[in-house]
């Protein structure tokens, strides 16, 4: 059975975050890059923002979603974000990902937050599937010729 839970709920599952968004994002998390997954990993096992959700299989992490204040530096004037969404390759394709963007609203409606934000280059369909509006369009220096979406929904 697959079920959806705050990261804070199962802090032991930190280093099972941290292995994750390294798979999820080598370029950034993996050796070389910028990023440290074991700090953010750790930082979002709080109750506040940042905020990791994870998606379980019995005890297997198969996906995550966070809440997070910042997200794309084009746009930092917006808060908070919906990021880091993935799911494990193996567990594609049967509805998962709108399950955790799902969560994530909830979630960000229960901490009080009125107005959520995402920003993506591959999963439009499921950001219109949920009723999210596409408010930008932009390009990162990071990924030239790749013109990422800019998604806002409003949870009052």
């Amino acid at each position: 059975m697959i079920r959806i839970i705050s990261l804070h709920e199962r802090p032991e599952l930190a280093p099972a975050l941290t292995a994750a968004l390294i798979e999820a994002w080598p370029k950034w998390y993996g050796p070389g890059g910028s990023g440290d997954a074991r700090r953010e990993a750790a930082a979002r096992a709080g109750r506040g923002l940042p905020r990791a959700l994870v998606a379980l299989d019995g005890d297997q992490l198969i996906g995550t979603a966070s809440l997070v204040e910042t997200s794309i530096p084009t746009h930092a004037h917006l808060r908070p974000w919906l990021g880091g969404l993935w799911v494990r390759p193996e567990a594609r394709e049967r509805g998962l990902g709108l399950e955790l963007v799902r969560a994530s609203r909830a979630a960000a409606k229960h901490m009080g937050i009125s107005r959520l934000h995402a920003a993506t280059a591959s999963a439009a369909s499921l950001f219109r599937r949920d009723d999210w509006s596409l408010i930008d369009e932009t390009e990162l220096p990071a990924h030239p010729g790749e013109i990422i979406g800019v998604w806002a929904i409003d949870l009052v």
